[in-house]
């Protein structure tokens, strides 16, 4: 029992009722769950076909290139994806 000097947090919420507010706010972090996932799940499904399309053969490279920033095709991925053009 809480005293005249306490709150009691578990008594407020049970009497408190479900409002426009908390309704919107469970909506609203739904779709954001939602679309937060569909990014990782879309390239899942794109990914083994991307390879295909790109042609690239090295898989290590994948993980590797995914560190670097965007700054266009990187010598070491040119290689991997044809051996004429490797330097001697």
């Amino acid at each position: 029992m809480a005293s005249a000097g306490e709150f009691d947090v578990s008594r407020f919420i049970d009497e408190r009722r479900l409002n426009r507010f908390n309704a919107s706010l469970v909506i609203w972090s739904f779709f954001i769950v939602l679309f937060d996932g569909y990014d990782i799940t879309a390239i899942s499904f794109a990914a083994p076909e991307l390879i295909k399309t790109w042609g690239i053969t090295n898989r290590a490279e994948l993980a590797s290139s995914s560190a670097r920033p965007c700054s266009g095709t990187s010598a070491t991925a040119t290689a991997a994806r044809s051996p004429s053009s490797a330097p001697a």
